[in-house]
């Protein structure tokens, strides 16, 4: 034995987790204190009368930890060690540990007076679905304990996604919403109980709460970000669904302002006296509504001021225009400021000129054909370019000397320095706009062409992504090597504009990756998905991640999922008895083979399936590699209907899950008869929910003759024809008469979900309380 840690660290010792044997006749979901579990009448049921082997006592002697879920723990339950000696003791233990159930304590090394306490602490954390029994045993001052610990792993019946929620980035004034799908994983249908959720800032509804889910049937939680103002909002909320937990979190960028202003800095460079030049300042409304514009202020002196905005409605992502014009009356610099508000939203301005003598009293070597560049709205991780021309505007060739013009943010190359320019010839100044992140970029630069002074001034405006790509990490959690598991990534347009997708990169090697994005054009608000599927082939955690773009808008995933290995095959999970005379019987039989890599002696829990009976040879008997036993369920009607059920329980703590149906016939009456099936026997099933089988029966006479019309068309408004498919349990569906083609018809409608495989449908015809007619087919789904 090992020395008994302290409280908080993990005491290690040889403790044996035992399984539930035997089968149960109840379904292992339903709570742990209300099962009939054989264990409880064996001889090892929890003690709760404490031992005593001397001076020390250790009470009690079992810990009940009840229902607790799969991945969490349960509540600290402690062991008392107290000293009934009538001396003083210094504690020294060894052993303790019990796996699943942790074990700390804070005796060892502790005096203890007579008749004074420690304590030895334990928490369930199950991994597993099942009963877990744990038998712990070691020492206080070298007398013998020993402790049973129970507990019951209840695994989650619900699936949530997605946890995290990312609404990229919003206008203020408008709201995006995002659901939280909330799945029935289990065997049977639910009624939903929900707590919590609330997530203050992003709001919180659902439509789950009081509605019965049937087996995989979804209900939403819908989150909405409506920014009260610009920047960055996080959140988080958790609640839980039928007493199973969930955490989410949120996030969220508000955009402002309502209206983007640019430029707010002028350089009109240098001006003629006697001539003008105007420049101007745009006004876009960037809001998701139309807006009536009020503006106030905005004159700038010698700059002027004019404007076609006051008064004027403006679309979502209209313009217009504020316009100031430099019309130098004399020689030199002069400058200005200005502010303003357009519907409250506050701008401000500079201005700046120079005032020249006229071509007539100067003389210029070199013209700069433009002094300020706007590169206007670029798309964040784009870039635009734009140029200037220096022309010789004197009468003889000249070679360039060039000296600054470096504009920071926006670069600055040219092909000017050293090179001859011929009179009326030029070269260019080359400047680079390439944002970083959304928001307006201003800059300037000056310098000198062969001596003669030039000033630049520079404006663009960064636009945050177009697409929101949600979610980025995708955790599939621990799946059974076989089976499989997708999950999708929504892009969404969140533009203003429709979107032509181009998509780049994005697989993501053992998590696959398929899309139906591509090419597809997207109206604003309109989403496509990326679906990634984890398919263990092998036991362990498997992680991945995976780069690409949206219309040269980069994203990046990381995905993790771990791969359960099974000890056991067990097939089939699903199956249908078909029509079975009232007073007959029919048995299916479940393999349960080893597909480990040595012998293992079987331990059953569960299994008992109600009016399908169960009986089983696997229990206690020892199985060597590749070897197999039963488990029989046998239908015996004792009146006509369907009859569905299931069950669950677990191999060695290798859960599994049943579902199964069958029908009782009666006596077939003699006015009846089933003329046959007509239709396709192979469906290929779609990527895309959902997929339909149309399934058509012909029912006569006793005698083989069709039936009239009149009578064909009354059964199937009394719905007295029925079509019933296996891969949908206990779903039963009224057929419709096909006039032209002289056929009862249904068209079943298949969810994506469906595995692949070969399934049973059966159509009848009912009289009364007995079928009177009945034919089975098959159906193979690929």
């Amino acid at each position: 034995m090992l020395p008994f840690l302290r409280r908080g660290a993990l005491a290690a010792s040889a403790a044996v987790l035992l399984l539930l044997s035997g089968c149960s006749d109840e379904s292992p979901t339903e709570p742990y204190a209300e099962r009939d579990d054989p264990l409880r009448a064996a001889p090892a049921v929890l003690v709760s009368s404490a031992w005593s082997g001397g001076a020390i006592l250790v009470s009690p002697t079992g810990l009940d930890f009840s229902d607790v879920q799969v991945g969490t723990t349960s509540p600290t339950q402690a062991v008392s060690v107290t000293n009934v000696g009538a001396e003083p003791v210094v504690m020294s233990g060894a052993g303790g540990g019990a796996g699943v159930f942790g074990g700390s304590q804070d005796c060892q090394g502790l005096t203890l007076a007579p008749g004074a306490s420690c304590s030895m602490f334990y928490a369930f954390t199950p991994g597993e679905a099942g009963v877990a029994i744990v038998t712990t045993s070691g020492t206080w001052n070298g007398e013998p304990f020993e402790i049973e610990l129970r507990g019951h792993g209840v695994a989650p019946r619900f699936r949530i996604t997605g946890t995290s929620l990312d609404f990229g980035y919003v206008p203020v004034g408008s709201a995006v919403q995002l659901p939280v799908s909330v799945t029935n994983i289990s065997l049977e249908a639910v009624v939903v109980s929900m707590a919590g959720g609330a997530a203050g800032e992003f709001g919180g509804s659902q439509n789950c709460q009081g509605n019965t889910l049937a087996p995989g049937a979804s209900c939403q939680v819908t989150y909405t970000f409506a920014p009260s103002e610009a920047g960055l909002v996080e959140g988080s909320t958790g609640g839980s669904v039928n007493g199973q937990p969930f955490a989410l979190t949120m996030r969220g960028v508000g955009v402002a302002p309502s209206f983007r202003i640019t430029a707010t800095s002028f350089d009109f460079g240098e001006v003629e006296v006697g001539s003008s030049l105007q420049q101007n300042v745009v006004v876009t409304n960037t809001s998701t509504v139309a807006v009536t514009v009020a503006m106030a202020g905005g004159a700038a002196g010698a700059f002027g001021g004019s404007q076609n905005c006051q008064g004027n409605t403006l679309a979502p992502g209209a313009s217009c225009q504020i316009i100031y014009t430099f019309s130098p009356g004399a020689i030199g610099e002069v400058t200005s400021t200005t502010s303003g508000t357009v519907n409250g939203q506050p701008f401000a301005f500079s201005f700046r000129g120079v005032g020249i003598a006229s071509a007539t009293s100067r003389t210029l070597q070199f013209r700069v054909a433009r002094r300020a560049l706007d590169f206007g709205n670029v798309q964040v991780g784009h870039s635009s370019q734009q140029s200037i021309d220096v022309v010789n505007a004197g009468s003889s060739a000249v070679v360039v000397s060039m000296a600054g013009g470096a504009a920071g943010d926006f670069g600055g190359s040219q092909n000017c320095q050293g090179n001859t320019l011929a009179p009326g010839a030029s070269c260019q100044i080359t400047y680079t706009f390439a944002p970083t992140a959304a928001g307006e970029v201003t800059g300037s630069t000056s310098g000198t062409i062969n001596g003669e002074p030039f000033s630049l001034a520079f404006r663009g405006f960064g636009m945050p992504a177009r697409f929101r790509v949600s979610p980025t990490s995708l955790d599939f959690g621990a799946l059974q090597v076989g089976a499989s598991l997708p999950q999708v990534v929504t892009v969404t347009n969140v533009g203003s504009d429709p979107a032509i997708i181009s998509l780049a990169g994005g697989a993501a090697g053992e998590f696959g990756g398929s899309q139906n994005c591509q090419a597809n054009t997207l109206a604003p608000g309109v989403s496509c998905e990326i679906t990634y599927t984890f398919a263990p082939s092998a036991s362990g955690v498997v992680t991945g991640s995976t780069g690409g773009s949206v219309n040269g808008q980069s994203f990046s995933f990381s995905m993790r999922g771990e791969g359960l290995a099974p000890r056991f095959r067990i097939t089939p999970y699903r199956w249908d008895h078909g029509p079975v005379d009232v007073g007959a019987t029919s048995q299916r039989a479940v393999s349960v083979t080893n597909v480990g890599r040595e012998s293992v002696v079987i331990s059953m829990a569960g299994g008992a399936a109600g009016p399908f009976g169960g009986s089983q040879n696997c229990q206690g008997s020892t199985m060597p590699v590749g070897g197999s036993c039963t488990i029989t369920y046998t239908f015996a009607p004792s009146e006509p209907g369907l009859v569905t059920g299931s069950t669950g329980g677990s191999v060695n703590g290798q859960p599994f899950a049943f579902a199964m149906r069958g029908t009782g016939r009666g006596l077939v009456a003699p006015g009846f008869s089933f003329l046959g099936f007509s239709g396709p026997v192979v469906v290929r099933k779609q990527f895309k929910a959902p997929s339909a089988i149309p399934v058509h029966a012909a029912f006569g006479h006793g005698d083989g003759t069709p039936l009239t019309e009149q009578d064909a068309v009354s059964l199937a408004a009394a719905c007295r024809v029925r079509v019933v498919f296996s891969g949908e349990p206990a779903a039963q569906h009224c057929a419709s008469y096909d006039i032209a083609g002289g056929t009862f018809q249904v068209v079943l409608k298949l969810d994506k979900s469906l595995v692949p495989g070969t399934y049973l449908v059966t159509a009848e015809l009912v009289d009364g309380a007995v079928v009177a007619a009945v034919g089975t087919r098959s159906i193979v789904v690929n």
